[in-house]
């Protein structure tokens, strides 16, 4: 029942960034054209599918939309389009642009991005372990990525997906923690962090936050 109540919190903070009108839920996300100049953005659109789909909505249409449209992104949309649908040839074309070092673009938000959708869909499991470790070696002392609240809880996320390091993910969480205010500054990162808690195992506490801040 906690997690369907976070999820049902993050879908609102995400939706929140569409226009108004568009929070009518599943039936406007599959009519968008992604071709349009002006369509929603897709990583977005891939973010709000993921919540539908883990709280049991059908988003087999909306999958299919997203994979066609990863093929004209570049990373880190693609990235968020692999989350969603688990394509192997994207995973594939991903993969294929990863650093030496572990990284993609030898940066921490898209690295983290794209090892958690690795991840989440046990796809190029050995290039995403790469990725955790380029991740460790960029953690500060204080327990973030670059002081930064998207990059962390993304990071998190994706520390916790390949049970990494415990103390390197009690760091990160601790200093997110320290962040909240009822929120953690912007929707994004506010859902961000609660995604990354719902991971975890959310405390009730954090989850009573997290729908107090989306209330307002």
């Amino acid at each position: 029942m906690l997690k369907r109540v976070l999820s049902f919190v993050v879908l609102f903070l995400l939706l929140s960034v569409i226009p108004v009108n568009a929070a009518t839920g599943i039936d406007y996300l599959n009519k968008q054209d992604l071709t349009k100049e002006n369509a929603t953005n897709l990583k977005t659109l891939a973010l709000v599918a993921q919540v539908y789909g883990n709280v049991g909505n059908d988003i087999l249409e909306l999958k299919s939309k997203i994979s066609s449209a990863a093929e004209k992104n570049t990373l880190p949309e693609q990235s968020y389009a692999l989350l969603v649908t688990g394509d192997l040839d994207l995973a594939e074309q991903i993969v294929a642009k990863q650093n030496h070092d572990g990284s993609w673009e030898d940066n921490v938000y898209t690295t983290a991005l794209t090892s958690y959708a690795l991840f989440k869909n046990n796809l190029e499991v050995s290039s995403a372990d790469s990725g955790l470790a380029y991740l460790e070696s960029k953690q500060k002392e204080n327990g973030s990525w670059n002081n930064s609240v998207q990059d962390t809880a993304v990071s998190l996320l994706a520390l916790l997906q390949g049970s990494y390091n415990g103390q390197v993910e009690q760091q990160a969480l601790d200093w997110l923690l320290l962040q909240q205010g009822g929120s953690w500054g912007s929707n994004v990162n506010t859902a961000w962090a609660n995604l990354a808690f719902l991971e975890e195992g959310t405390s009730t506490d954090a989850v009573d936050n997290a729908v107090s801040f989306s209330n307002v």
